[in-house]
């Protein structure tokens, strides 16, 4: 559950991204629902834009894992789902 410092997952329009104060290290992956990962980023302003390997995946439920280490050296781990509509 996000905290009021660490807001992990934001869905705009086009891009599920992190955000968030005071975070060090920072990993998202985007899962499968048979759990093959089909994205992967370290850097927290680079969002899933629904596509994998450039071609746009289809319409459906998505797991994403966030891990990340706030600058006082706590590690924190979230993970929920995204639907993804097209």
């Amino acid at each position: 559950m996000a905290d009021s410092y660490h807001s992990v997952l934001i869905v705009a329009t086009n891009m599920a991204t992190g955000m968030g104060i005071g975070i060090d290290t920072y990993e998202m992956w985007i899962f499968d629902r048979w759990g093959d990962d089909i994205f992967y980023t370290n850097a927290i302003y680079n969002g899933w834009n629904g596509s994998t390997k450039n071609n746009d995946t289809k319409q459906d439920v998505y797991t994403w894992k966030i891990k990340l280490k706030d600058v006082l050296g706590k590690e924190h781990s979230y993970i929920g789902h995204v639907t993804l509509l097209q």
